[in-house]
This record gives C-alpha cells, sequence and structure tokens, in this order.
C-alpha cells in the first residue's frame, strides 16, 4: 500500500471512530476484521481485543443463531442490505438493545466482507415503551369509567372483579385487592397472579396486610394520600407480617385511598410485578382517577343497599319488616312443598306496653322495643326469623318445628325471656306478651301462604288477648270461625249506622227515699230489620275495638241530649230530670270529645248540669290521659260517674286523684241484696265510703222489693232497673213516667243483664 493509500485508509478510519458509530466489518464465517472506536463502547473492550474473535460471542445467547442464520442466508443470496434486531452483551454483564444494518461488501474489493451497522435505539425503544404505556394507562382508565358509566349498581360487584382483573392483566401489577373500609379486616373483591375470584380466600395469607402498612409506612392514607409504599428497613416487622407463607416478602404496594364526599370508602392496593419498581407521576395520576371511578361505584352500591335495607327492615330495632317477613315466609313454604317440614309463626303483642309509654315516654317505649328484639333474637336459633311489624308487634318463623306441641315449647321460651324485668329510664319495668301460634305445612296444604300464616296467627294472638294476655293460643278453625262471625257482625253494624237502625232507649233512674222520677241512662239498642231487637251487650265491645264507637257514641248522645229537651220542653218531665249517656275510654280520649259534648249541648239547649257522662273503671288503664278531658268536662258542668264500679281495677284511689261525681254499683252485687250477705256488705260498705266522699250512689240492676228495701235501709241514695221499668224508645218514656208518679212497681218476671 503506497503512503497516500494508507493515509487515506487511516483517515477514514479516523473520521469512523470521531463520528462514534459502532462498526465491524466480518468475513463469510463471522470472524471480525474490524472494529471501530464506537463498538468497542458496546462490548466493553479495545478494537486490538476484538480484532479475530468470532463476532457472535458479543451477542445475547439467545440472539446468536438466528443472526448467524440471517448472515449465512444473505451471504447465499443476492440481498445486499438487510436489518436486524438483536441485544449485545459487554464483557460486565450489561444488555443493550440494538438494531444491526448488515451491508454485504464481499464483492467490493476495499472491503471484502460483510458490514454491520449497530444503532443503539434503547434509549429509542425505552421512550416508545413509555409512551405506549402512558396510553395503555390512560386507556385503562378511560375504559374503568365507561365501564362504570354504563353500570347499573347490580352489576358493581362484577365491574369491580373485572376493572381488577384489567389491572393485573394491564402490566407490572400482580395483585390487585379491594378493601373494605370497616378498619380494612375484610376484602370487597381480589384478583392476584392465581386469578382467585374469591377475595376472602387471600385472607389467611394477608391477615395483617392493611393495618400493618397503614400504621407503619401510610399515616398520611387517611387524609386521602395516594401512597407508594417502599417497605423494609426500619419495618422488618411488618416486612415479615405482610409476607406470603412460602414467597418472597412484599418490598412495594401502592395504596390508593377511595374517598367520596370526604368519607374513606375503600382501599384499592396494588402490588408491583417488580418488587423495587417505581411509579411515575403520570402513573399515579391515572391510579388515582381509577381510585375516584370505583370510590363513586362503591358509594353508589353502598347508598343502594342503605335504601334496600332501610325498604325492608325495621329502623328502631333493625329486624325484618313485614316486606321481609312476608318474603321470607315465601321462601320457608316453598321449602315446606319439597321437604315436608313444618312452618311455624309465632305472633308476639306484648301485655303493658301502652303503659310504658303513657308512663315512661315515648323514648322508654323505644329502648324497650329494642330490648325485646334482642331478648328475642337470643332466645331463638339461628335458623329461625324474627321481624317487626309495627308497634308492639313481633313476629317469629320456625322451620323443622315438629308440631304444635313443640311450637307452643318455642313459644314458653320465648314468653319466659319477655317476663325477666327490663332496665328503661330509670325504672324496672315488667311486661309480658301474648302469642298466637300458627303451624303449617305447605306439603299438606299447597294452598296455604304468608299471608294466610300471619292471618291465622294474629286470631290466635287475639285470642291470647281476649282471654287473659301473658299466655299462648294455637290457632283452631273454631277461632277463625269466631272471627269471621264478628267480622260480618261489625260490617252489618257499620251498615246499620249508616241506615240509622242504632237508637237510644231510655231506663229510668229514680231517688230511693221518695220514689220520684230524678233521671234516665240512655241505652244503645240495634233495631236490626231481620234479628230484631239486639242489645248493646252483643255489639257495644266489638265496636269499641273497631273504632266506630265514635259514630255511634256521637249518635247515642245526640239522641239522648235532644229527646231530653224536647220532655223539658213539653212538660212530660222536670227539668231537673238528667240523662245519664254511657262513653268509652276511646270516646273520652279522642281529642274533640269534650267540644263535642259542649256543642251537643248547646245546639239542644240543653244545662250542662242535666248530662252525666258513664265511664267504666277502665278509665284507670288511662288515669294519666283522661284528668286533662275529665277536668275539663268538669269546667263545662258536666257530671261523671263510674259504671260498674267494683268489677274493675277495684283500685279507690283514683277517687281521690279523678274529678268523680258518682259511683254506679254494678247489678252483680245488687242481685244478692237480702240473699247473700257478703253482697250485703260490700254494697253498704261502697255506700257509706260515696257518701263520705261526697260522691252520690246508684244502685242498677234493681228488680225485685226486696233487692229496693235492702237499699233503702243502706242509705242507697239512687237506684235503677226493671222493678222501675225496663229501657224503652223515647215515645214510651211518658207512660213510663206516669207510672212512677202512681208509684207502680213491676218485679222482674225473668231477670236479665239486658242494658
Amino acid at each position: 500500500m503506497s503512503p497516500s493509500d494508507r493515509a487515506e485508509t487511516e483517515f477514514l478510519r479516523a473520521l469512523v471512530d470521531v463520528a462514534g458509530d459502532a462498526l465491524m466489518v466480518i468475513d463469510a464465517d463471522g470472524t471480525m476484521r474490524y472494529a471501530s472506536m464506537g463498538l468497542t463502547d458496546f462490548a466493553g473492550a479495545s478494537t486490538a481485543e476484538l480484532v479475530g474473535l468470532d463476532s457472535t460471542v458479543l451477542f445475547h445467547v439467545d440472539d446468536r443463531r438466528a443472526l448467524l442464520n440471517e448472515v449465512r442466508q444473505m451471504v447465499a443470496s443476492d440481498v445486499k442490505r438487510l436489518m436486524l434486531d438483536g441485544r449485545i452483551v459487554s464483557r460486565t454483564g450489561d444488555v443493550r438493545t440494538v438494531q444491526l444494518e448488515v451491508v454485504n461488501e464481499r464483492e467490493n474489493p476495499a472491503i471484502d466482507g460483510i458490514v454491520i451497522i449497530v444503532h443503539d435505539v434503547h434509549a429509542l425503544r425505552d421512550a416508545q415503551a413509555q409512551a405506549q404505556a402512558a396510553s395503555a394507562d390512560r386507556a385503562l382508565l378511560a375504559n374503568t369509567s365507561a365501564r362504570f358509566a354504563n353500570s347499573t349498581v347490580d352489576d358493581t360487584e362484577r365491574d369491580l372483579h373485572e376493572t381488577l382483573d384489567d389491572l393485573c392483566q394491564h402490566g407490572g401489577i400482580s395483585r390487585a385487592l379491594l378493601w373494605s373500609p370497616d378498619e380494612f379486616d375484610r376484602f370487597l373483591v381480589a384478583n392476584d397472579e392465581s386469578h382467585e375470584a374469591d377475595g376472602h380466600a387471600l385472607g389467611p395469607q394477608l391477615p395483617d396486610l392493611p393495618l400493618a402498612v397503614l400504621r407503619s409506612v401510610a399515616p398520611d392514607f387517611f387524609l386521602g394520600a395516594l401512597i407508594d409504599a417502599q417497605i423494609g428497613g426500619d419495618h422488618e416487622e411488618v416486612v415479615r407480617a405482610v409476607s406470603v407463607p412460602d414467597g418472597p416478602p412484599l418490598r412495594r404496594l401502592l395504596l390508593v385511598p377511595l374517598r367520596l364526599a370526604g368519607s374513606l370508602v375503600g382501599m384499592l392496593t396494588l402490588k408491583p410485578s417488580e418488587p423495587d419498581r417505581r411509579f411515575t407521576k403520570d402513573q399515579l395520576d391515572v391510579f388515582s382517577g381509577i381510585g375516584s371511578v370505583l370510590a363513586n361505584a362503591i358509594g353508589r352500591r353502598n347508598a343502594e343497599r342503605a335504601l334496600a335495607h332501610q325498604a325492608l327492615h325495621d329502623p328502631l330495632t333493625g329486624l325484618p319488616n313485614r316486606s321481609l317477613l312476608l318474603d321470607r315466609l315465601g321462601l320457608a313454604l316453598a321449602r315446606s312443598v319439597r321437604t315436608g317440614e313444618n312452618v311455624t309463626v309465632m305472633l308476639i303483642d306484648l301485655d303493658g306496653f301502652k303503659d310504658v309509654n303513657d308512663t315512661l315516654g315515648h323514648g322508654a317505649g323505644d329502648e324497650l322495643l329494642r330490648i325485646v328484639a334482642r331478648r328475642l333474637q337470643q332466645t331463638l336459633r339461628d335458623a329461625d326469623s324474627v321481624a317487626r311489624l309495627g308497634g308492639d308487634e313481633f313476629v317469629v318463623v320456625a322451620e323443622t318445628s315438629s308440631d304444635a306441641l313443640h311450637a307452643g315449647t318455642v313459644a314458653g321460651r320465648i314468653l319466659e325471656s319477655l317476663r325477666e324485668p327490663v332496665r328503661v329510664a330509670n325504672q324496672n319495668v315488667t311486661v309480658s306478651g301474648s302469642i298466637g301460634v300458627m303451624v303449617g305445612n305447605a306439603q299438606q296444604d299447597q294452598t296455604i301462604d304468608a299471608a294466610t300464616l300471619l292471618r291465622k296467627a294474629d286470631i290466635a294472638m287475639y285470642r291470647a288477648k281476649t282471654s287473659g294476655r301473658n299466655r299462648i293460643e294455637v290457632f283452631s278453625d273454631e277461632m277463625e270461625d269466631r272471627i269471621l262471625r264478628r267480622f260480618a257482625l261489625l260490617e252489618d253494624l257499620q251498615r246499620g249506622l249508616l241506615a240509622d237502625e242504632v237508637v237510644a232507649w231510655f231506663q229510668p233512674i229514680i231517688n230511693v227515699a221518695t220514689g220520684s222520677l230524678i233521671g234516665f241512662e240512655a241505652l244503645a239498642r240495634w233495631m236490626h230489620p231481620t234479628r230484631g231487637i239486639i242489645p248493646p251487650i252483643d255489639f257495644i265491645e266489638l265496636a269499641e275495638g273497631s273504632g266506630i264507637v265514635h259514630t255511634l257514641g256521637r249518635r247515642i248522645l245526640e239522641q239522648a241530649l235532644s229527646s231530653l229537651a224536647a220532655w223539658h220542653r213539653d212538660g212530660v218531665v222536670d227539668s231537673s230530670v238528667t240523662m245519664s249517656v254511657n262513653v268509652s275510654v276511646r270516646q273520652l280520649l279522642s281529642h274533640d270529645f269534650v267540644e263535642l259534648v259542649a256543642q251537643t249541648l248547646a245546639d239542644n239547649s240543653v244545662d250542662p248540669h242535666c248530662l252525666h257522662l258513664e265511664l267504666t273503671e277502665t278509665i284507670l288503664a288511662d288515669r294519666k290521659l283522661a284528668t286533662g278531658p275529665l277536668l275539663r268536662l268538669r269546667d263545662l258542668g258536666v257530671r261523671v260517674s263510674i259504671d260498674d264500679f267494683g268489677t274493675g281495677y277495684s283500685s279507690l284511689s283514683y277517687l281521690r286523684d279523678l274529678p268523680i261525681d258518682c259511683l254506679k254499683i254494678d247489678r252483680s252485687f245488687v242481685q244478692g241484696l237480702g240473699s247473700d250477705r257478703r253482697d250485703s256488705a260490700l254494697v253498704g260498705a261502697v255506700v257509706t265510703m260515696a257518701l263520705e266522699l261526697g260522691l252520690d250512689v246508684v244502685a242498677e240492676g234493681v228488680e225485685t222489693p226486696e233487692q229496693f228495701a235492702q237499699l233503702e235501709r243502706l242509705g242507697c241514695q239512687q237506684a235503677q232497673g226493671f222493678l222501675f221499668g225496663r229501657p224503652g224508645p223515647a215515645s214510651e218514656v211518658a207512660a213510663a213516667v206516669g207510672l212512677i208518679a202512681l208509684g207502680t212497681r213491676t218485679p222482674a218476671i225473668e231477670p236479665s243483664a239486658a242494658r
């Protein structure tokens, strides 16, 4: 080579080295004939060390065979130039991704080899990968937003699972967990490398993960911070606590708080596939955005669940309400069809609950109901259900009860639990229960349904209530027949009131000392078109129980005062003659009763002193509530009598506490006058006590001269009964007044309790 050629060659080689291109020339068998200075940066060796080596040793062991085959095929063909991807490994083990530009210059006598130009694309590829990852991250956020935008509440659980699955498949995340907010002691949903669908299966593996991490490395989490938590160093105890058994320790976690309207509704935990991976700010923003989407979805689901719970549960006790009870009863009956097992319904009505409400207040009543609800739940088996229908009524549904006897045993345990004293409003309160039991079997009777079971249990409970309370009654067909007859009679009574069939009849009241007429008692009679005259004993209790007693009572009051006004005006009776009208406690306690009395007196121009209202001793049960209207009646000038004295509560304290003017001794005590020393003693004691208290006394049910004589001897002031006149319509009053004026006494042939 001439000096000038040598100089030119050195110039070109220096130029290549200065340009920094990584370049090599190899022969057909791969031996390196030339290596530029740029190539030495890749290989970590000098050009002198590289020349003469097998060029394939520079490349990753997994790439060598493929690269060599490509070069050989190029040599054997007419291909002049090709591009290949590969990885160069330095002597220190560093791996760099490169692109190889292979040019066949064997025909060029100046080169006579294969030129391989090495392009460093590692940084470019890394930037491209980051751009693609960022685009994928944004796509993941967009897909998550779209998924929940079109999701229903019923789909929330499925969509949460799919989102976590997307996170795990997205790349770089090996486990995604979604925790509940209640101390983070349970999973909402979870996905991991094993694609475990049931988050609870991971619980034993990570028993204390969230709390340990939050307390140790993420104290700002509850303030809403997204935490890229490095675990280790000072947290070796935490590392041991959160290590998966037989697996590597968790060195890095991403904790995403799920916050909604300032409240924490959950936590998203992401475990990177690479233990030391760090997340970029853009990635953290994406995960934070996904957390916001999940928080909204969970919040919406929680709100829907809360509304559903409120719709199906009693807000006071938390027990199922009627709707949920009927649903559970329906399911129990469906099982009964398949299994033949009985379904038992027990309807429980508390005895004495109204007294607690009235004396201690509604707050105490509410607390009592909550305590009763807990007691019922503690008394029953796990398989049994208890619900609150409303008020003080509860229902127990028990399956697999063998028969009514076994059901009665269960009901007995409930009664015992109810009888235990309860502490409410700093008072010891004791209540009991009336329980109606209905045992049904849907396999034996496929016509039975939930509503029927409840209705028949209610009938049995009513029987327990009317039979003395604090007892258990099992439904029978005879009970239902009686109830149906009552309902039929009630419906007929409502019709009769509209048709003016219920009218007032009148029975005289006389002065025992003078035998003169001093008043009348108005007594309701139902003039039935087919059954004839029906006495009040057959329908008054029914009217009081149904509430139509208000209509009936108003009718009798209006007729009584209208009749009295006419008799006064026409001179049939003296203007001092009074009218007694029976009033139920329900009437007295109605908000407008006193106004109704005042208006009726005014409409008929009757002196209020001529009206006596008769109440039974059941007023004692509502003494506190009754005092107000009774005082207002007294201010009005109306007098009040206690009817059937001696048969009710028999407490004398109310004679002192309530504004009472008169006692009416019940006919059951009068019947024995002259023949039973005990009755005579009792009547005498009542008369003496009443006179000492300044009260008038009326003896009811006087039917014989002997009874009348005893009353005179005992000092009784007033009397009424068949001896002086039977109840009759207003048209017969004039004749009755005439007989009384003549002193006529008509002993009863058949004593009767009918009033």
